[in-house]
């Protein structure tokens, strides 16, 4: 069995020098909804078809309508980088 429940796509923000820098990535979450793991580096939408691409881009079109993961702190915000 795998430590993993569910992932999704969520949009990611971390502070690199003087800028915000955003990002979608895959995030992995245990039984109880905590974040686990989540991808190392941003990830592009993909498939082994057109179909498959599309697919994931309507996956990942839900993005900006969910809390955004802030890599400085290992918590959710909002899009101000707001605590939720």
């Amino acid at each position: 069995m795998s430590k993993y429940s569910r992932w999704d796509y969520r949009m990611t923000v971390r502070t690199m020098g003087d800028s915000e820098i955003w990002e979608i990535r895959e995030v992995y979450y245990d039984d109880q909804g905590a974040v686990v793991n989540l991808s190392s580096d941003p990830v592009p939408a993909g498939g082994e078809s057109w179909e498959e691409c599309i697919a994931d881009l309507v996956r990942m079109a839900k993005v900006p309508y969910m809390p955004v993961y802030d890599l400085d702190t290992g918590t959710w915000c909002g899009s101000d980088r707001a605590p939720l």
